[in-house]
């Protein structure tokens, strides 16, 4: 858990800082309008891949947001709050998609339309709320964004393979993957050994365990982080995918 969270957040800073950067660079350098190319939909769609749905929803809300005060774009209202729920649909929805099992192009079209349809709503309520006809201004803004979403659909596939992410995580219907049972049983079972392990530490005198395939490689007795240390500098291989219960650490 630790790892993952560890790992989950310099991808989701990164994703953030690119999201804000990228456009910055295409507007202020090329002078190449973000509504056309849509450049900051790039890393929160990755996003959804990388970091699945809340990393993704996460990127999608709070990129826009941050870019808006960094670097004024998008303006304050109404396009901040728009491209906020679109964003964020975007990364939650791709995330979820592909969790999902589905292909990387249904993933994309599918976050691309729910996150398309959300902007429009979010737009059209704007403009009706400030008493403007909604018609061809929203269906304006529908068409100029297809140069962005064609590269979309032509890039992120190829970026994606790149990383290794070519097929989805695998289905409940994939015969090799473990049943939710099996692997609750597996979970309970590895439970009751470190429980197991933890009462021997703390009545037996035992400072260190190592548990690897649900046995039992290695105890200590030894005082304090000594055994933790002696094992780093004298036998380091028998911590390798090895689970390790110590008194002090935990």
């Amino acid at each position: 858990m630790v790892e993952q969270r560890q790992s989950f957040l310099p991808r989701a800073g990164l994703l953030v800082a690119l999201g804000i950067l990228i456009p910055f660079v295409t507007g202020h350098g090329f002078g190449m309008a973000g509504n056309i190319l849509l450049p900051m939909h790039f890393t929160v769609l990755l996003s959804g891949f990388l970091l699945g749905p809340p990393g993704g929803l996460l990127v999608g809300v709070m990129t826009p947001i941050l870019s808006s005060l960094l670097t004024g774009m998008p303006p304050a209202f109404p396009m901040l709050p728009a491209m906020v729920g679109e964003l964020g649909t975007y990364g939650l929805a791709t995330g979820a998609l592909w969790q999902r099992g589905k292909g990387l192009y249904i993933s994309l079209l599918g976050a691309m339309v729910l996150g398309r349809v959300v902007h429009a709503l979010l737009m059209a309520c704007f403009i009706a709320w400030q008493g403007k006809a909604i018609g061809f201004s929203l269906l304006f803004f529908l068409v100029q964004g297809i140069p962005g979403t064609v590269l979309q659909l032509v890039l992120l596939p190829v970026i994606l393979r790149r990383l290794g992410l070519e097929r989805p995580a695998a289905t409940e219907t994939d015969p090799c993957r473990p049943t939710p049972a099996v692997l609750q049983k597996g979970n309970d079972f590895m439970e009751t050994l470190i429980q197991e392990q933890m009462e021997q530490i703390l009545h037996h005198g035992q400072s260190i365990a190592l548990i690897k395939n649900h046995n039992v490689i290695f105890t200590d007795r030894s005082r304090g982080v000594m055994p933790l240390l002696k094992l780093l500098d004298q036998q380091p291989e028998l911590l390798r995918d090895a689970l390790v219960v110590d008194k002090i650490i935990g």
